[in-house]
């Protein structure tokens, strides 16, 4: 690569837990090679085996790298809390933010030990242009008698790690109230449905990264920069779109799984055979809440763009616009799923009138912003 087109390169090693300040008394951030290194070393004595040391050593590795390649970089560390989130990426952005300051980078290579730290990359990745992840990963010896320790350690680190306890003696404890209190009211044959439901929930929000992705949004609700007024309202209107998104979510599943179990025989079949009666008690019941929630929230992304990018406004309107001419469809739809031999025609005339309505809508909004564009053209 020539060297006009090596820019700044920051090597940005992260510690989310703060082993390096709870174990090794350092303040972070600490900037520079040397100190870098002493802070491995102090942790690394407090310590042998935290692997947060291994991390912060190979990120001075990576430095010594790039910089005999002839690449113009620094190397830093930054730890978030001991007390989780959203305490720790609170801490990290701030500290992020004054490496920034003394050290603006064109490009950052985050190293990270992978045990939970990775759950802050779509944070940096918000704040800094983020290049690339280096992985640490501890080789161990493949004798039998150290594995079975290493297994034993592990397994120790459910029960005492925050980063995993929250999980393994958490969500256990939560199931097993759940189950005295099913037992106590006499419908403990529930407990497996809610149980199973309470699984496959957490496997989704694992599996597509929800909590992080739903933890970012809030980030950005909070840390967007507005006037005051604007600020307030977009935080109003993002918390009223939460709020009522979860509460059509979880009346429509609830009303559903009432359908469910009046059913004469609960089977694969039986529900697929009346899965337009299960749809449409979840569409009669969380229907409207949850297209008022979309609406919410498209109000308060048209607040963001009308102060950070007007090149936006004319989409997010045309999307506000299509959500409120639905509203009147949705409200027929559960009962045309329910018995769509009754309101057929019910549900047609809905439909025509929001038609009518995105029509009417649309073109007023068009013609608008068109006279718009002429005005400030002219």
């Amino acid at each position: 690569m020539k060297e006009a087109e090596k820019g700044r390169i920051l090597v940005l090693c992260v510690d989310l837990d703060d082993d390096v300040g709870n174990k090794a008394g350092i303040r972070t951030p600490v900037i520079g090679r040397g100190q870098i290194v002493d802070a491995g070393l102090k942790l690394a004595l407090s310590d042998p085996e935290e692997t947060d040391a291994n991390a912060i050593f190979a990120s001075a590795k990576t430095y010594d790298k790039l910089v005999s390649e002839g690449y113009e970089c620094q190397v830093a560390l930054v730890a978030g809390s001991k007390e989780g989130e959203p305490y720790s990426s609170m801490k990290v952005i701030d500290e992020i933010k004054q490496v920034s300051k003394s050290y603006d980078p064109t490009d950052v290579f985050i190293v990270t030990d992978g045990f939970g730290d990775e759950d802050i990359i779509p944070v940096i990745k918000a704040n800094l242009p983020v290049s690339g992840v280096v992985r640490v990963v501890v080789k161990h010896s493949k004798s039998v008698e150290e594995s079975y320790v290493i297994l034993g350690r592990y397994f120790k680190m459910l029960f005492t790690d925050e980063r995993f306890k929250k999980y393994t003696l958490g969500f256990s404890g939560i199931l097993l109230i759940l189950y005295s209190i099913l037992s106590s009211l006499n419908i403990l044959a529930q407990g497996v449905f809610i149980t199973a439901f309470l699984f496959g929930l957490l496997m989704l929000t694992r599996g597509f990264n929800l909590d992080i992705k739903l933890k970012n949004r809030f980030y950005t609700i909070f840390e967007t920069e507005l006037p005051l007024p604007h600020y307030v309202t977009n935080i109003a209107f993002s918390l009223m779109s939460y709020a009522l998104l979860t509460l059509g979510i979880i009346n429509g599943t609830f009303q559903a799984f009432l359908v469910i179990q009046g059913l004469n025989a609960v089977t694969v079949l039986a529900i697929i055979t009346n899965i337009n009666l299960i749809l449409g008690t979840f569409f009669k019941n969380g229907g409207s809440y949850i297209l008022l929630g979309l609406i919410s929230l498209q109000l308060a992304r048209f607040v963001t763009v009308w102060n950070l990018n007007k090149r936006e406004i004319q989409s997010v309107v045309l999307v506000l616009e299509a959500l409120v001419s639905a509203y009147p469809m949705v409200l027929a739809l559960g009962d045309f799923l329910i018995n769509p031999s009754t309101y057929l025609i019910n549900m047609a005339y809905y439909s025509i009138i929001s038609l009518v309505l995105f029509v009417i809508l649309s073109v007023t909004l068009l013609a608008s912003f068109r006279i718009l564009r002429k005005s400030a053209g002219t």
